[in-house]
């Protein structure tokens, strides 16, 4: 009989029949099969034998068939963010995601904002947030209590009862309170200890606390402080620590999603790469992480003179089209980001290129023209787009600025300006 597991040397020949001994009707071209002598199996069933059930101690992958899949029907509450509600979405459960920028641009502040609007159902810089409230829980070591709190008061002030209540229930920080807090390094081996009465190792805790909270969404902050090693540019490391991390957090919750924060590449010619072909590889380290994601957030600066400015761009998405990019702004009472509906990207992009001379026209600029009796938003707007060569919106951009900086404040009537209590350094 032919081994089910050994492949034919001769698709035109089954194995077992000797040259010669085909029959006289396929010598003859009257039949399109040769005659199978006794104890010879069809060809469709030596390479094709029927599923058996296999005695084994351990356990194998799951597999579907046809009408699996027929009959399966997916969760209609699993999206977490879309583009628009009922469509286009960019991440859901048991899906990892990444959220990608240069160390000091805002990646913390932006997951906690992530992590609140979608506990609370409100929009997240344009974006559509999802289903009922996840349960967050953020491991990492970067940010300590003391930002934690002002960021989180910040976010919280003016909400109501219900509204803190709800984040109260379903918002876990890692607070960092002992020396072994700060260790969260999934190192390849346990604790020399573990399993004793001595301290717990990372990976223990690891364990211990996703057991615990079983969170709906799990925010790695940052990546390299995870990672085994904690060299992002391994590729095995890197695999190995994120597979660790889905086994562990699955365990707890097969449908928790997962957000991992990491660095991404530093300046203007790595900034350019936030968006377009390149997003992608905008992060820094290992290609492994970027494919292992399904949905990843670039940011990056908007303006080296102003911190509290970024944009946020797609830079992967398996499940839908990539989000348009985006400029945004930090409220720096309430500690969030709002859509800059002033940002040009042309512009921000010759900024890069070194083909925009915006750092030319500033928020002092505009206070001269002030100053000197320029008060309406018109007459500055045209004054700055003719001097300076920069469009209508950076114009009102750099008005903006100033008002920010209190350099000028609105006035009655409508689309006036007048001086504002602060002056411009050495003005």
């Amino acid at each position: 009989m032919i081994s089910a597991t050994s492949a034919p040397a001769d698709v035109s020949t089954p194995r077992g029949v000797a040259d010669g001994a085909l029959s006289h009707q396929q010598q003859n071209g009257n039949s399109l099969a040769p005659a199978i002598p006794s104890g010879i199996q069809p060809l469709t069933e030596a390479w094709n034998p029927p599923p058996q059930a296999v005695a084994s101690a351990k356990p194998g992958f799951t597999v579907w068939r046809y009408h699996d899949f027929l009959h399966y029907v997916p969760p209609v509450d699993d999206a977490l963010l879309a583009i628009k509600k009922d469509e286009t979405v960019l991440w859901r459960d048991c899906e990892t995601a990444l959220l990608v920028g240069p160390g000091g641009v805002g990646k913390s502040r932006l997951a906690m904002q992530l992590a609140i609007a979608q506990i609370l159902r409100e929009p997240w810089l344009g974006l559509v947030t999802y289903g009922q409230p996840r349960r967050w829980l953020f491991i990492g070591n970067e940010n300590s209590r003391r930002r934690q709190k002002e960021d989180l008061l910040a976010m919280m002030a003016g909400r109501t009862p219900e509204q803190i209540a709800h984040v109260a229930v379903f918002l876990q920080l890692h607070a960092i309170v002992t020396p072994e807090d700060a260790d969260i390094e999934l190192a390849p081996v346990a604790h020399p200890n573990a399993g004793s009465t001595a301290e717990p190792s990372a990976l223990e805790r690891w364990e211990a606390t996703i057991a615990r909270e079983k969170p709906g969404v799990l925010v790695v902050d940052p990546w390299e402080a995870a990672i085994a090693g904690g060299d992002a540019n391994d590729s095995a490391a890197t695999r190995e620590t994120l597979g660790r991390i889905k086994r562990i957090l699955h365990k707890a919750n097969p449908r928790a999603s997962l957000l991992i924060i990491h660095h991404s590449r530093e300046g203007a010619a790595a900034f350019r790469q936030a968006v377009g072909f390149d997003a992608s590889a905008f992060i820094k380290g290992s290609k492994s992480l970027r494919s292992m994601a399904r949905f990843q957030i670039n940011v990056a600066p908007a303006q080296d003179d102003d911190s509290s400015r970024v944009v946020v761009a797609c830079g992967k998405s398996n499940n839908c089209t990539p989000f348009a990019p985006r400029g945004a702004v930090l409220n720096k009472t309430t500690m969030t980001y709002a859509v800059d509906e002033s940002f040009d990207l042309a512009i921000w992009k010759e900024s890069l290129e070194g083909t925009h001379a915006k750092s030319d026209c500033t928020a002092i600029d505009v206070w001269e023209l002030v100053q000197k009796g320029t008060t309406k938003t018109a007459d500055i707007v045209q004054f700055l787009s003719q001097t300076f060569l920069v469009s209508g919106r950076t114009a009102k951009r750099r008005l903006d600025n100033a008002i920010e900086k209190g350099y000028i404040v609105r006035t009655k009537p409508p689309g006036h300006h007048a001086l504002g209590d602060r002056r411009p350094h050495g003005r």
